[in-house]
């Protein structure tokens, strides 16, 4: 994702937060497979997300390369179906 210098163009990425309500090691673990799943749905690539664990959530930067209609279409869903679970 890195750019070379001097490269000015405007970088637009999909945010999507997920927050770990459950308290937990087995809860956080079960947060992290949904969104591989969700990710998996989305077909979005490892290298093009950077997942951030923030203690009580997640931060999730996806690349702008990602079809947001393909993102939006599928990942949503997919994850809160997999929350439930």
């Amino acid at each position: 994702m890195a750019r070379p210098p001097g490269d000015l163009r405007s970088r637009h990425r999909g945010l999507r937060r997920a927050d770990g309500h459950r308290a937990g090691r087995e809860a956080r673990r079960a947060t992290y497979r949904a969104l591989e799943d969700a990710f998996a749905a989305a077909q979005v690539e490892p290298g093009e997300r950077h997942i951030e664990d923030r203690g009580d959530g997640v931060l999730v930067l996806v690349s702008g390369s990602i079809s947001k209609t393909t993102l939006l279409d599928r990942f949503p869903a997919h994850l809160a179906d997999r929350l439930d679970d």
